[in-house]
């Protein structure tokens, strides 16, 4: 029989329907047993009266645990008492298509970094973290539907490189063939080739990596990177004036197909926003931001998130608008690629977006003569033989042309209020983060972070990770490993941080733990022999960590 989806029951009233989900709840009364069923449309109730001995579809369901994937085939009644739609399935047939361990290893008081260990289920079982996608997709589909009908080619570049871009830096290595090659950290030199081949207007939405040792909220190591790049432009204009046209066109799509959603989950307005997006030069911003008593030392040549937030709620006041365009950074803080205008050398036809005072995009005009190119990147100390592919791309005639990448995932962030990047990501990235396991090859400790949990004693390790404070189980057979990662994982933890070791001097596997102090800001070893001792720990003052 078909799946039908629990939002289309209404209209099936009397009828014989299979409901395909997960189990969300069960009430197991003496008389009745009450499954609550989940698929991605709703909940709906299933209710079985009793049989007693014999009764195959009491017997399932007396089996079943949270998340049990099942299908449940039965009559929908009409039921005014009944919360979940005024309805209910009276089950003819319980199928159990793939059983839940029990207990679940999250529920709703996990905090952010565990159920970043066990994405799908989180994402599974909060509509907030499941329709984020929902979303993307239409973001995403609104985006391509705007450039496909101003005339651009889609393309796919490739993601390992040869050559580390520009100076080597923010790129990972990896093997290839007795070779090194790198994660591409942009399509930037490949979108420029497209346009020398000829391909006048392309973009691509695809993986970015950035090797930044960076821990804040809207940092990753790899996310999604909607790339522009575009020919025969007149300027710089060009580009922004494409872009503010897109970002209208795709939030007014969302607006239309989730904003009562978005309301409803994330307590946010999708917001439409008016083109033109205001513009402010880098020496206006500076020079507003240093009125207000940013950079008193006037040492700054760009904006820090500080001063970001500080330009866009400027602008926000004084236009009522969320977007600006902060445009003409100095050369010395933008790529050698970046066109400098003949009468400002020290300036660059480039540009930054940002929405509610968050970077979403960096664009340029690019420099497209051959000439100039070389010699603004020996400016920059940065070597042409490596990247003469790219440097060919402009000496057989390019014409003029600017571009953009703008970060999907931040998009979502500030257009669904959300707190972290990581919320944004179906699965995160970052320094401490390479899988939902936070396994390494062998195992092995990882960023103050246990990696397995084989049988037998147990201790508490304790790491911090951008305020969230997280518990883990290390068993006493990975103790020296522990004692040799302590140093590193430390040093990848707030100065405050607190790691707990097993107490009173007692040996696991020869190996003699004693009240230390680590030199990073005078952060404590606490020591705790299990996880009631470190509860004890925290009670008695010793320590200004809270255990989660």
């Amino acid at each position: 029989m078909p799946r039908m989806l629990v939002r289309d029951l209404r209209g099936h009233l009397g009828q014989t329907v299979t409901v395909r989900g997960w189990v969300n709840a069960l009430r197991l009364q003496r008389p009745i047993q009450f499954l609550i069923v989940r698929d991605p449309s709703g909940l709906a109730q299933v209710t079985h009266k009793r049989g007693g001995d014999g009764d195959e579809i009491e017997q399932v369901i007396e089996s079943l645990s949270e998340e049990t994937a099942v299908a449940i085939t039965g009559t929908v009644v009409d039921n005014p008492i009944v919360t979940l739609g005024g309805l209910e399935i009276i089950p003819e047939q319980v199928e159990v298509l793939g059983r839940a361990e029990a207990p679940l290893p999250i529920d709703e008081h996990s905090g952010p970094e565990h159920r970043l260990d066990w994405r799908f289920l989180d994402v599974r079982k909060r509509p907030a973290a499941r329709r984020i996608f929902e979303i993307q997709t239409t973001l995403e589909q609104a985006m391509r539907e705007y450039a496909y009908s101003e005339g651009f080619t889609e393309m796919h570049t490739p993601k390992l490189m040869g050559t580390a871009s520009e100076s080597g830096a923010e790129v990972f290595q990896v093997g290839y063939f007795g070779r090194t090659a790198y994660l591409a950290q942009s399509p930037q030199f490949y979108k420029q080739m497209a346009i020398s081949a000829g391909i006048e207007r392309v973009f691509e939405i695809g993986p970015v990596f950035r090797a930044e040792p960076s821990f804040t909220s809207r940092h990753s190591t790899e996310f999604t990177g909607v790339d522009v790049e575009m020919a025969w432009i007149d300027g710089v204009e060009d580009v922004m004036a494409f872009e503010e046209q897109l970002l209208a066109h795709a939030l007014a799509t969302v607006a239309g197909k989730h904003g009562e959603m978005i309301a409803e989950v994330y307590g946010t307005e999708v917001k439409v926003p008016q083109v033109p997006f205001p513009r402010v030069t880098m020496a206006e911003a500076l020079q507003i931001m240093r009125s207000q008593g940013w950079d008193p030392e006037r040492q700054k040549e760009d904006l820090d998130p500080e001063g970001e937030r500080g330009i866009a709620a400027h602008v926000a006041k004084e236009t009522g608008h969320e977007f600006v365009f902060v445009t003409q950074f100095p050369s010395s803080v933008r790529p050698f690629y970046h066109m400098r205008p003949a009468s400002q050398p020290d300036a660059t036809l480039s540009f930054d977006l940002l929405w509610q005072g968050l970077e979403i995009t960096t664009g340029a005009q690019r420099e497209h003569r051959y000439d100039v190119l070389t010699r603004q990147a020996a400016e920059k100390g940065i070597r042409t033989e490596p990247m003469a592919d790219y440097l060919n791309a402009f000496r057989y005639g390019c014409p003029p042309h600017g571009g953009l990448g703008m970060g999907l995932n931040r998009v979502l962030m500030v257009l669904l209020g959300l707190e972290s990047i990581r919320d944004a990501t179906f699965l995160f990235r970052g320094p401490n983060r390479l899988t939902p396991w936070a396994r390494g090859r062998s195992g092995r400790l990882r960023g103050g972070r246990a990696l397995r949990e084989p049988p037998g004693r147990n201790t508490v390790l304790i790491s911090a990770y951008h305020r969230q404070i997280t518990a883990r189980r290390l068993s006493a057979t990975l103790v020296p490993e522990f004692i040799r990662e302590l140093p590193r994982a430390l040093a990848a933890l707030p100065a405050t941080s607190a790691v707990a070791c097993p107490a009173r001097g007692e040996t696991l596997a020869n190996v003699p733990f004693e009240v230390a102090l680590w030199a990073r800001g005078g952060g404590p070893v606490v020591v705790a022999p299990d996880r009631d001792g470190f509860r004890e720990q925290i009670t008695h003052g010793r320590t200004g960590l809270l255990y989660l």
